[in-house]
């Protein structure tokens, strides 16, 4: 008998989703999430990965004992820079270190110039924090391992698998966010170990296809889940895992939302140039390794609104009351863009072109008459304009279109502020569920059918000429604001 569903597990900085989805249509049966769980040390944040695999392990128990004998695999999704070290007999060693943790920036700080550019060369990734090689370098000189023995790297989607199979692998699309693989001979990089002195510190799992079977349930290291012989499979890095849910075009932008944004482009050849080094952008290999990916970061997305909720102590009901007054207002022609506050996002540092954790945000336009719905609307302006400034990046005349996934689909203003300050269509895919899906279709390619619809928004040709207004009033104060934080990097060196 063939089996009927299939597990997707994404494990996302702010929630882990677990969705139980049948094969035949990819329709939704079942789905549960909850908070991706951290602590905190006394460098900096982690990922709780035992209570992550708890839940995990409490959802997965829950949907078998529903559809015993029936579920054919679990795919697994997860950020891309976050893990652990294992022992050679697959102990874990240490602590998840968060993606976006800064405790090994002195590591980065001490490359060369020409180091940087062979790092690049190589990994296609600018030397920062946000990657896994500087944290090993830091594990290897302030953790709490021996450093006269041998471990093994685990990003979290390969040790859940392992807890889940017995069976320790790796997939093409989080083996290059590590920066210690070689995207274009597709192998993990001993020059790049060398460089960072931790060549006999640590090894890496073997790399296989998004959606290879690793394993099975019944060789668990959990006893509950060896009733079943469940398949199990590693999708990948959830932004690439995303884009190949919705089958991103090679004339497409994709624009993943979220408590970050993303922007990814895929080609088939890897765009790793002297060009592209000093703008920090990021390239990979995709969830199909004959593409690649060129990919950026906007450390700030939905989590400004958040901030700007916390700030103002607005709930939710007010916020989308909000909301919706300035979609009106803004589509009624009723709001001067150059009146508004000019904003940059940096509230979480800055991604490319000025890749920079110590970046700080910037607000110009305050009086006194300024109010909460102000302040939303020059957040939204300025996420849009982040966006259009990082967009300039891409190889744009090659882009038709923008498809946007993750929660901005809910927000009918920003999606119209981005396509407005593009001045390219926008395609919302509604669903919510665009990485677990994806996750499925990375095991089941053959199966085409589609559940989500999408909603065409066309740029409004009647804001052009206040857009290119401030735009550039945008760039000046985002010139400014750089020099500034390179001042302040500069005098506490």
């Amino acid at each position: 008998m063939n089996r009927e569903f299939v597990i997707s597990v994404d494990i996302g900085t702010t929630n882990t989703k677990v969705t139980l989805y049948r094969i035949e249509d990819y329709s939704v049966e079942k789905n549960e999430s909850f908070k991706t769980s951290k602590f905190t040390d006394n460098y900096g944040e982690l990922f709780d990965i035992d209570e992550i695999y708890e839940k995990i392990v409490e959802v997965l128990n829950k949907f078998i004992k529903s559809f015993s004998g029936n579920i054919d695999s679990v795919n697994i999704t997860s950020v891309g820079e976050v893990g652990i070290l294992l022992t050679n007999d697959f102990v874990r060693a240490t602590d998840a270190i968060a993606w976006y943790d800064i405790r090994s920036s002195e590591f980065i700080e001490d490359l060369t110039n020409e180091e940087k550019k062979r790092i690049y060369e190589i990994t296609g990734l600018p030397a920062h924090t946000n990657y896994v090689v500087s944290k090993l370098k830091w594990l290897y000189e302030y953790g709490n391992v021996s450093i006269t023995k041998q471990y093994i790297w685990a990003n979290i989607s390969d040790y859940i698998a392992y807890l889940l199979s017995g069976s320790l692998r790796t997939e093409y699309s989080l083996a290059s966010r590590t920066m210690c693989f070689d995207i274009q001979k597709k192998c993990w990089s001993s020059e790049i170990l060398k460089i960072f002195d931790i060549q006999d510190f640590v090894a890496f799992p073997e790399v296989v296809l998004s959606g290879t079977t690793i394993g099975y349930t019944d060789l668990s290291v959990t006893k509950s889940l060896r009733k079943e012989k469940i398949a199990v499979k590693i999708a990948g890095h959830d932004h690439m895992v995303g884009a190949y849910g919705i089958k991103l075009q090679k004339n497409e932008l994709l624009n993943s939302t979220g408590t970050t944004e993303g922007l990814l482009y895929i080609s088939d050849k890897a765009y790793v140039n002297q060009e592209n080094y000093k703008k920090q952008l990021s390239s990979g290999v995709y969830i199909d390794p004959s593409f690649y990916t060129l990919f950026s970061s906007m450390p700030t997305g939905g989590a400004a609104f958040e901030w700007i909720q916390r700030l103002f102590n607005i709930d939710s009901h007010v916020f989308n009351k909000m909301n919706d007054e300035l979609y009106r207002d803004y589509m009624n022609g009723n709001i001067n863009l150059e009146n508004c506050l000019t904003v940059i996002p940096h509230l979480n540092g800055s991604g490319s072109p000025f890749k920079n954790s110590a970046s700080k945000g910037l607000v110009y336009g305050l009086t006194t008459n300024t109010n909460q719905k102000d302040f939303l609307l020059g957040i939204l302006i300025g996420l849009s304009m982040e966006m259009s400034y990082v967009s300039k990046s891409f190889p744009l005349k090659e882009i038709d279109r923008v498809v946007v996934i993750g929660p901005a689909i809910k927000n009918k203003l920003w999606l119209q502020l981005k396509a407005d300050f593009l001045n390219k269509e926008i395609v919302s895919i509604n669903t919510d569920e665009v990485v677990s899906l994806g996750g499925v279709k990375t095991a089941y390619k053959e199966q085409s059918n589609e559940k989500y619809n999408k909603d065409i928004i066309e740029p409004n040709s009647r804001n052009t000429k206040e857009i290119k207004d401030i735009k550039e009033k945008y760039e000046l104060l985002y010139k400014t604001k750089m020099e500034i934080t390179l001042y302040k990097n500069e005098e506490a060196e």
